[in-house]
């Protein structure tokens, strides 16, 4: 349910690639960058110092598109060995995730059909922030056209996060009376449990009030259309 979430908004023989407790690291998948085979199976365990925590980063990424990702796919396992902080497949990963803890899994797998490029990763050890800030792009200046953005925020399981928008001018659509975010927009979700987004937002109006998490994950989506750039917006959040 993590998993298609999370999309919704990413064998018999078992391959595996160690890579070393340091802080940083390269995974790709098998052939790479020619195409992967058919009937693949790869898994990569990572691991950093005890209270670090671990940032992946896909930079190439192409695999034979399905709707549930049921054909070929890149799982990505938390700290936990068993939670599945996303499935991914076709050619548009999120930028990147972090786990809650010092681990973390990464699982690829083809069918008996259609191959493709694969995917290359780098991973790196990343302190276990409990707060920070996040910006749409270029921000205090304006965002770019057609910019899309996704950024991803974990803490520790049984943790939740709180998001206080403190700068917000994002363009606005109005038709006749009324306001819509038709155009550019902001928008907030609890990828672990549920589907609709707790903040939908555009224009100047700052929520009043926090917007917090029922999990440990969120995910600050920003996208902006063709025409008027404005300044965006800035968020702070901390682990609650």
């Amino acid at each position: 349910m993590r998993s298609l979430i999370l999309l919704l908004l990413l064998g018999h023989l078992g391959v595996q690639s160690w890579a070393d407790a340091n802080v940083y690291g390269t995974i790709e998948s098998p052939n790479y960058p020619a195409n992967y085979g058919n009937n693949e199976d790869a898994t990569f365990p990572l691991e950093v110092d005890p209270g670090s925590r671990i940032k992946l980063n896909f930079t190439s990424f192409d695999l034979e598109p399905q709707s549930d990702c049921d054909y070929d796919y890149v799982k990505v396992f938390d700290s936990d060995g068993t939670t599945e902080l996303v499935k991914l497949c076709g050619d548009s990963p999120f930028p990147y995730y972090i786990s809650s803890g010092n681990k973390m899994t990464v699982v690829f797998h083809s069918d008996y059909s259609v191959t493709r490029k694969g995917f290359l990763a780098t991973w790196s050890k990343v302190s276990g922030a409990t707060s920070g800030v996040i910006t749409s792009p270029n921000f205090p200046n304006t965002y770019p056209k057609n910019a899309s953005q996704v950024i991803m925020v974990y803490v520790p399981t049984g943790k939740k996060i709180s998001l206080t928008i403190t700068d917000l001018n994002i363009e606005v659509k109005v038709t006749g009376t009324v306001e819509a975010c038709g155009y550019d927009r902001l928008k907030i979700f609890d990828p672990i449990e549920r589907l609709s987004a707790l903040l939908d937002v555009c224009g100047w109006t700052k929520p009043t009030d926090p917007i917090v998490t029922e999990g440990n994950a969120m995910m600050v989506y920003f996208r902006s259309d063709a025409a008027i750039e404005l300044q965006g917006f800035k968020a702070t959040w901390k682990q609650i």
